[in-house]
């Protein structure tokens, strides 16, 4: 989080790939990253991560939110 408030979101998504290496079933991470992906504009990776995020964590609080955003990325 602190490289996303900086700005570097390169260097945040590297961080976020490290969490999910080091907790495959931690899905915060992969919420960031789709975030994160999202701000460089990166469609692709970002729904990518928004559905893994749901995988690991299908009763997740803000699951109509995320796949509000799943549809809005895959164009539906």
């Amino acid at each position: 989080m602190f490289y996303m408030h900086k700005g570097d979101i390169d260097a945040a998504i590297s961080r976020f790939q490290d969490a999910i290496r080091l907790r495959s079933t931690f899905a915060k991470p992969r919420l960031l990253l789709a975030e994160a992906y999202e701000k460089k504009s990166d469609k692709a990776s970002a729904l990518k991560y928004y559905k893994e995020y749901l995988q690991v964590y299908p009763k997740a609080p803000d699951a109509k939110k995320i796949q509000n955003k799943i549809d809005k990325l895959s164009g539906k």
